[in-house]
């Protein structure tokens, strides 16, 4: 039975849809802001056999910078850098998105502007790799004064001490990773994927930094609830 409808009437059957599309745009903005921003965590490492140079040294880990998707500006990239006063820089991979057409010279702002701010080291993603630049990709960033680990061993210097650092480029270490000399240091590694961390324990590696997992590709605030397939 039809019946005619009063303004009131017509107020409160709106609110709900008021209300649903406020709440719509307040967890819109919530998802951009919590998508482009750099969360800091500070963790404190014991390693065995450091040497005492190695004391206090501070790594800063980026990955999975997506840019442009993440980050504002290489401006703000290199102030959040700068403000932590790292002695070396890992890159963890997946620096771009294989979403969206690549940037050679948006990268190589953003990578300048990290470069500038202590020693970088880096290695692929899987972004990367799916979309076939990892040639392009590691030029850039070795113009950058960036060294890239494709499956290699380095030094990591701090003064004239140094320790073993190994860039895994695939996500398992290749064999060459079993005739390494440690002089007992303790060995650090860069590798994208986490999923990977027993088999590299199982090569004797000390410390591994990882991206990849987003801290979860679902997150409630800091809690990271799903990665799938991520490890």
């Amino acid at each position: 039975m039809l019946s005619h409808q009063t303004e009131n009437q017509r107020s409160t059957s709106l609110l709900p849809w008021l209300l649903g599309g406020a709440a719509a745009l307040a967890a819109a903005g919530w998802l951009y802001q919590d998508n482009h921003r750099i969360e800091i965590e500070q963790i404190p490492v014991s390693l065995p056999h450091l040497p005492a140079a190695f004391e206090g040294f501070t790594i800063a880990l980026l990955s999975d910078l997506h840019i442009p998707d993440c980050i504002p500006s290489p401006n703000v990239l290199h102030t959040i850098l700068d403000a932590q006063k790292p002695d070396a820089i890992f890159l963890a991979g997946d620096l771009i998105t294989s979403y969206k057409e690549f940037n050679p010279s948006r990268l190589q702002s953003y990578m300048h502007a990290v470069a500038t701010v202590a020693p970088c080291y880096a290695v692929l993603g899987n972004h990367e790799r799916r979309m076939g630049v990892e040639f392009t990709w590691t030029q850039i960033l070795n113009r950058c004064g960036i060294t890239v680990l494709h499956n290699r061993l380095t030094k990591l210097y701090c003064g004239e001490r140094y320790l073993p650092l190994y860039g895994a480029a695939t996500p398992l270490a290749d064999s060459g990773i079993d005739t390494i000399n440690r002089h007992d240091l303790p060995l650090l590694a860069i590798s994208h994927y986490p999923a990977y961390l027993p088999s590299y324990a199982e090569k004797g590696m000390d410390l591994v930094f990882c991206g990849h997992a987003h801290g979860g590709q679902v997150r409630l605030g800091k809690q990271g609830i799903l990665a799938p397939g991520e490890g």
